[in-house]
């Protein structure tokens, strides 16, 4: 039976989620997310993104800190934020929005990630200038 996580055990693992991304923490990745996991990303074809979904923990842990040598700019400013009612990440490159990251967990484990960087669809959000710092 799965249980409905509450916003802060969500924003604890997606803070926790995020520290181990930046600090090249494989293992703690690994352990934040369920084993029947999988990692989405949405690009439109005109920004970085992964083609295909990426299932499983280990699978997604080493595809992450991999994406993140290839794909994402080193200068992005991060803002933890409400995204459609759960926390999220806007990261911003140059004050624009450049991606969008937020999770769905179960059982108290991340279950799902999605991440969109495709500028379409990041064209409502605010530039970092607007945001509380």
């Amino acid at each position: 039976m799965r249980f409905d996580a509450s916003q802060e055990h969500r924003e604890e693992l997606l803070r926790k989620f995020s520290e181990a991304s930046l600090h090249g923490d494989l293992e703690g990745l690994v352990t934040l997310l369920s084993k029947d996991a999988v990692f989405y990303s949405d690009g439109g074809g005109k920004a970085p993104a992964l083609p295909k979904p990426i299932y499983g923990a280990d699978n997604i842990a080493r595809g992450v800190l991999e994406g993140l040598k290839r794909l994402v700019p080193k200068d992005l400013v991060r803002r933890f934020v409400e995204i459609n009612g759960r926390p999220g990440i806007i990261s911003f490159l140059d004050g624009r929005p450049f991606s969008v990251f937020t999770l769905d967990v179960a059982d108290g484990l991340v279950s799902r990630i999605y991440v969109v960087t495709n500028p379409d669809k990041l064209t409502r959000l605010p530039p970092l200038k607007d945001l509380p710092s």
